[in-house]
């Protein structure tokens, strides 16, 4: 491992978030037990510090007689639909990690901060028949109750009966694409699919795709989806204004609502009111090795004091990190007298099976990316795996 001596701080803090680590010891919680099939909560993590993936990892343990493959549906974080990826096979009487995984780039435009209370349903499927899904009733689990997503609000295109419809903002990909982004409020006590129809913009009529699942008391950030192929068939230029009829679908897809013809200004936006995690309280200290060229970081009055009597050089204040957050893993080669730090559990392990001593956690990491901190490597440095 090539060692860091950047000036700037070699450290993965708020570029790598979300990932917020439980405020209680949930680790070996039991979600699910029944048919001979159970499933317990591990941890929550970032495989690797240049992911944009956050993983709840569940252990699934199949004493049954029968193949199945375990996946998630009518996800939420914290109160907000979103969708996780999971799809894993088990076979009669193996055990399996599986992986809930979700993009950071989904969780920041849902303003989606951490797993803090995570809701779910299990779905376990027999691999062989394909019959028989098993539908589980909805899964809470609290890892911090503190977490806050962010707030919306925007223009109301719709609001009856419990369902609430606002229009935020219009997002122009870079692959040519457009998305028109609602938040969708249900207040009512069933779940319902939103999707559109009789779609123009402009007066132009386009494809938009949209089919978001709410569950009740839940809201969601969802869009419609106008592909480049659409746009381009429909000669829209730029996108002025919307006309379009909500399709609002029930649980049992009976008695189905469409709205009257809804007309969207598109110039307008919404607003989104973030929600800051407390990042006042612990100074980490910067130092520097003018020998070996390393840049050091600790809370530690003592330590600090210990390594300029040393003869190392004390930087000042490099910032303040919040009292809990993501964890940021300190470790140390004895070999190279470097030290590392990251925010993968995974990529700690692989240092630790290569000789480095792992010394605990360093700080945290703000969830919330108030301030990014970046970390790099200098190639021409010293330090290598033992």
């Amino acid at each position: 491992m090539k060692k860091m001596i950047s000036a700037v701080l070699a450290v993965v803090l708020a570029l790598t978030v979300f990932a917020h680590t439980p405020a209680v010891k949930a680790a070996g919680t039991v979600l699910y037990e029944e048919g001979g099939i159970r499933i317990s909560y591990v941890k929550t993590e970032k495989p690797y510090s240049w992911s944009d993936t956050i993983d709840v990892v569940l252990e699934v343990v199949n004493s049954s007689d029968r193949d199945i493959i375990v996946q998630t549906d009518d996800t939420s974080l914290n109160g907000r639909m979103i969708h996780a990826s999971i799809s894993e096979t088990v076979n009669a009487g193996k055990t399996a990690n599986a992986e809930m995984t979700f993009l950071e780039s989904y969780l920041e435009q849902s303003g989606i901060n951490g797993v803090g209370v995570l809701e779910t349903k299990f779905v376990i499927i027999d691999e062989e028949t394909w019959k028989d899904t098993l539908y589980t009733d909805p899964i809470t689990l609290t890892l911090d109750p503190s977490i806050e997503n962010d707030s919306f609000s925007g223009p109301v295109i719709y609001d009856q009966d419990g369902i609430r419809v606002e229009y935020l903002e219009t997002v122009k990909n870079d692959y040519g694409s457009v998305d028109v982004m609602l938040h969708i409020i249900n207040s009512t006590d069933e779940k319902f699919i939103l999707q559109v129809e009789d779609t123009s913009i402009n007066d132009r009529m386009i494809t938009g795709l949209i089919s978001e699942d709410v569950m009740p008391g839940k809201d969601s950030v969802a869009d419609i989806s106008f592909t480049k192929t659409a746009i381009e068939k429909a000669g829209v230029g730029e996108f002025q204004y919307m006309d379009t009829t909500l399709v609002i679908i029930p649980e049992d897809w009976k008695d189905i609502l469409r709205t009257d013809e809804i007309h969207v200004d598109l110039t307008k936006t919404g607003v989104k009111e973030e929600k800051k995690a407390d990042v006042s309280g612990i100074e980490m200290y910067r130092l520097y090795n003018p020998n070996s060229g390393e840049h050091f970081y600790t809370s530690s009055t003592e330590e600090k004091s210990v390594l300029v009597n040393a003869g190392w050089k004390y930087e000042g204040i490099g910032w303040t990190a919040p009292s809990d957050g993501d964890p940021v893993y300190r470790l140390y080669n004895a070999n190279a007298g470097d030290h590392h730090y990251t925010m993968s559990e995974g990529e700690k392990e692989a240092l630790v099976s290569y000789g480095w001593k792992y010394e605990g956690i360093g700080w945290y990491s703000d969830a919330n990316q108030s301030v990014p901190l970046y970390r790099q490597y200098n190639p021409n440095a010293n330090g290598r795996f033992p």
